[in-house]
């Protein structure tokens, strides 16, 4: 399976603290399938990684 780099940009609930989180996943997913205890996605690039 490809492996993908998702680049989530992210804020605390409070709007404050954007954070970046890299996540290496074994399949495409799509927004709706990831999530972060109290955090909200507001942004999320799929780049196709090259590494192992």
């Amino acid at each position: 399976m490809k492996k993908y780099k998702y680049l989530l940009l992210s804020k605390d609930k409070f709007g404050f603290n954007i954070q970046f989180f890299y996540t290496y996943i074994e399949a495409e997913l799509t927004a709706k399938n990831i999530f972060y205890s109290e955090k909200t996605i507001i942004n999320l690039e799929k780049i196709e990684w090259q590494g192992e």
